[in-house]
């Protein structure tokens, strides 16, 4: 009892023991503090690579848009006014895969934050009504190509039956004609003004990700565009 007594009353012990306290806490702060920007530097490098991904799939959306334009006309709509010729009723084959998933939930992210002047949560706001006009315009080019093969169906069928019994084909076709003519003129106007809405989204997009994060790049993929910042 007193060989600990003297113990405490030891300058030499407390001399030795408050550093290696404070050196033990120091050392569990610094370890502590150096795990939560680690964590933190994962979470922004995870975020900022799924960011990138969603402009890339934005820009898909639009070159399809651009591939439909060239299939069905001929010129682009800015040299040849409002009404553009089209290549014809037959329909497009080999058109690559035109539905594209964007899943909202996985830039669930980009809605987190607790500043009030974010963009972030207007800009995926932006992007989800962009996906939701490309989603008509590739509904319509669908609905186009069905009522196209339905013609080919009809020219080789029955519309080579003579007299009466030809009669209904001819008559439906000429509706499918009509189809096809309401399709060209609906896509005619729709697909430069939504490739247009596209553009400024993926260039809104890309701002509002540099402000949120200032130290990551992002892709930019039309430097000239009015919409698109400066860095």
């Amino acid at each position: 009892m007193d060989s600990l007594k003297n113990l405490f009353e030891c300058s030499s012990f407390w001399s030795q023991f408050w550093p290696a306290i404070f050196g033990a806490a120091a050392g569990a702060w610094i370890a502590f503090f150096l795990e939560r920007s680690r964590r933190e530097r994962e979470r922004i490098s995870a975020e900022s690579a799924k960011a990138n991904r969603l402009i890339t799939t934005l820009g898909r959306l639009l070159t399809n848009l651009e591939d439909i334009d060239e299939l069905l006309f001929i010129g682009k709509p800015e040299e040849l006014g409002d009404v553009r010729p089209f290549r014809g009723h037959g329909p497009v084959r080999g058109v690559p895969p035109l539905r594209v998933a964007l899943d909202v939930a996985d830039y669930e992210f980009l809605l987190e934050t607790n500043d009030p002047t974010d963009p972030c949560a207007a800009a995926l706001g932006r992007v989800v009504h962009a996906q939701a006009q490309y989603d008509c315009i590739v509904e319509l080019f669908e609905e186009r190509n069905s009522s196209a093969l339905r013609l080919v169906e009809l020219e080789r069928g029955p519309m080579r039956e003579l007299g009466e019994a030809g009669a209904p084909a001819h008559l439906e076709a000429k509706d499918v004609l009509k189809d096809i003519e309401f399709f060209h003129t609906e896509l005619d106007d729709e697909i430069p003004t939504v490739a247009k809405l596209l553009k400024d989204v993926i260039g809104e997009l890309r701002a509002a990700l540099t402000k949120r994060y200032p130290k990551r790049q992002f892709i930019k993929l039309f430097p000239k565009h009015s919409n698109a910042p400066a860095v």
